[in-house]
């Protein structure tokens, strides 16, 4: 009886890894055509990287036709990072190529990224404390000195977002992002997915500021601001090859949500659930051979959505990258 029981569960365990073994190709191992993709996964690629994150928030009076828009310092990160089969890692630091302008300013900005042959999820956590005054459409404001720079704004931001992509025998997404594989012909692809987005904005005194006419809406001059999205997108994506090795990859992936939150002023007040809208570019452009390859990759997103009658806010996050690498044969 005891033989019997231990051979029992062997059984199912080997039964499980044998199922999980399956499900993960599935995911992971995709047939594709040849003639228009090639795979360099069995190569260890080597890659030095410089880049920058940006993190934008714009708030918009549509009856005066007023708008401010706050950013943090800029930055330049720099790192290394490496593919092997189906796994990829980049790990980056900021030497301190900054601005400076922001006294006692500080950011966390965590991304993973998972890319296979038809499927791209990205998820980040961004904590950032400092913001200045970038961009005004009347100049109703003095800002010389330190006048523009807020302190005091303290945000966090958490999403995930999903995409599948359709063509993916013939259109690679891993040749412009990952550098895994090589685009040999022009392709393209329609991509579809959703994902959820919290965005949390906090400062000591009111973040437009109280002493203009700036926004008409007294409720404009809150403090505090929680909103939640949940959307769907559509788009497509495609890549140009030039002669065997340069390449071009463009997209546009819109989306539409609905969102939801509150808002402090004395009080919370809530925001009404309504329809916003988003957009999600991944551009790029480089040299891609068997063994070096250089580039540079655009990625932005964009979200739209109305706050009150007058009000409206618009984000932008994203990251433009420089690399260049060289693959080595295992």
């Amino acid at each position: 009886m005891g033989w019997s029981a231990i051979w029992g569960q062997e059984n199912r365990a080997d039964s499980l890894i044998e199922s999980a073994t399956e499900i993960a190709e599935g995911i992971l191992i995709q047939e594709i055509d040849t003639s228009y993709i090639r795979s360099y996964s069995n190569r260890l690629s080597l890659r030095l990287l410089a880049f920058n994150k940006y993190n934008n928030i714009r708030f918009f009076d549509n009856s005066l036709s007023n708008s401010i828009r706050y950013r943090p310092d800029l930055g330049v990160n720099l790192g290394i990072g490496f593919v092997y089969k189906w796994f990829a890692l980049d790990i980056s630091a900021n030497p301190g190529i900054n601005e400076d302008n922001i006294a006692s300013s500080k950011y966390r900005d965590i991304q993973a990224r998972v890319l296979t042959m038809n499927h791209y999820l990205r998820a980040r956590y961004q904590y950032y404390y400092g913001y200045k005054i970038d961009n005004l459409s009347d100049d109703v404001l003095n800002l010389n000195g330190n006048q523009g720079i807020r302190t005091d704004i303290r945000t966090i931001q958490i999403g995930l977002q999903y995409l599948y992509v359709f063509n993916y025998g013939k259109f690679s997404l891993k040749s412009s992002f990952v550098m895994s594989e090589r685009q040999k012909k022009s392709a393209g692809s329609f991509l579809a997915g959703g994902g959820f987005h919290m965005y949390i904005m906090d400062a000591d005194s009111s973040v437009i500021p109280r002493n203009t006419e700036l926004f008409s809406d007294t409720r404009s001059y809150f403090t505090q601001m929680n909103i939640g999205t949940l959307f769907a997108s559509f788009g497509y994506m495609y890549t140009i090859s030039l002669g065997e090795h340069f390449f071009i990859t463009v997209s546009l992936i819109p989306g539409l949500g609905i969102k939801s939150g509150d808002y402090r002023i004395d009080k919370l007040v809530p925001i009404e659930p309504s329809f916003m809208f988003r957009t999600k570019t991944m551009n790029a452009f480089g040299y891609n051979s068997r063994r070096f390859f250089m580039g540079l990759q655009l990625v932005a997103n964009h979200m739209y959505m109305p706050l009150e009658k007058d009000l409206r806010c618009s984000i932008l996050e994203g990251r433009a990258s420089l690399y260049i690498g060289y693959r080595f044969k295992m």
